[in-house]
């Protein structure tokens, strides 16, 4: 008796400690959100083109992308993001997103993003191996960007062109995705290969819920 007793006065003072410890925690932080992957989100862009000086100069045009729903591929749950890309084409593609321990991805498996890893190749492009050699990594880890929607912290997603052919006499050149906290992407930097003509998308407003 007197050790059943014992048994549940420890267990009662065990109880009490860890109530006590659990109580004086802090509570848990949200950790930044670069992809704000939720229905309802949109994104005002307006397009630049870079003159002859090196200059981007506004084209004019604009662009509200925005996440429209979600839907089931392959049983993983993907938000459906609709934006014009403000090269080669004035339509809006749609793409297929979600969230992936960290990484953003879409439905066929590529890496968009990362919010932590900064020293490994996640994509590796092969479009046009006769053209061009492409690896992205990530970069610029809370780095301050401007765009007129204002000063963002961001991280970047940079691609790395490099020219196949030495004799078209082309250098290495970027192309990059740069995705604000707790806002999700606020610019594009794109380029014609052969043409070296460039182009950018840059946040002018948005709205995002938490």
């Amino acid at each position: 008796m007197k050790t059943s007793l014992l048994s549940i006065l420890c267990a009662f003072l065990l109880l009490a400690s860890c109530n006590k410890d659990n109580s004086n925690d802090p509570p848990l932080l949200p950790g930044p959100d670069y992809r704000a992957l939720k229905t309802g989100n949109y994104w005002i862009f307006e397009g630049y083109q870079q003159d002859s000086a090196g200059a981007f100069q506004p084209t004019g045009d604009t662009d509200s992308a925005y996440i429209s729903g979600d839907t089931v591929i392959n049983g993983k749950t993907y938000f459906i993001r609709h934006e014009k890309p403000f090269i080669l084409t004035q339509t809006q593609q749609v793409s297929y997103l979600r969230d992936s321990s960290g990484y953003l991805v879409d439905h066929l498996g590529n890496i968009l993003m990362s919010e932590t890893n900064f020293s490994d190749t996640l994509k590796v492009d092969t479009t046009a191996p006769f053209l061009y050699y492409g690896y992205a990594m990530m970069t610029g880890n809370d780095s301050l960007v401007s765009v007129p929607a204002g000063d963002i912290p961001s991280v970047t997603m940079r691609l790395t062109v490099i020219p196949a052919d030495t004799a078209m006499h082309l250098p290495t050149r970027y192309a990059y995705w740069v995705y604000g906290e707790n806002v999700g992407k606020i610019k594009t930097h794109l380029f014609f290969f052969a043409g070296d003509q460039h182009f950018e998308a840059r946040l002018v407003r948005y709205h995002v819920s938490q």
